[in-house]
């Protein structure tokens, strides 16, 4: 990812492999790709931008730069379909950011990705 600003953030590099191998399966043979395989690249990728301190959008913006950005990668069997994939996987890179609060005590990844996140709690009025 280039950052656009000075405080922009960069995916780490095992995240940015793991979305070079996803492009590369969307590539080669997008049929073996189960929504299993998928979420886990997502929640991967996730923990790796919240651990690095990226907000949401900066995860976003950063998948859909490597997408683009796919090197070697010229032909998609399907492009229509290959689109329907990223969206999902964007999808699921989001909900994994923002895991839902089922346990009563947060995880300390819950609260860095709470302080990562481009939400700020409301201030009082007086």
């Amino acid at each position: 990812m280039t950052p656009s600003n000075g405080e922009s953030k960069q995916l780490p590099r095992k995240a940015n492999e793991l979305l070079v191998q996803l492009w590369h399966q969307i590539q080669t043979d997008e049929r073996q790709l189960t929504q299993v395989r998928l979420r886990r690249i997502a929640q991967q990728v996730s923990l790796d931008a919240c651990e690095a301190g990226l907000r949401s959008e900066e995860l976003i913006i950063a998948v859909k730069e490597s997408w683009r950005a796919r090197e070697g990668i010229t032909h998609v069997p399907d492009p229509q379909r290959s689109q329907v994939i990223l969206a999902d996987f964007i999808s699921l890179c989001i909900t994994e950011y923002y895991p839902k609060g089922d346990d009563t005590v947060p995880s300390r990844a819950s609260d860095d990705r709470r302080r990562g996140s481009a939400i700020r709690p409301e201030k009082r009025k007086r």
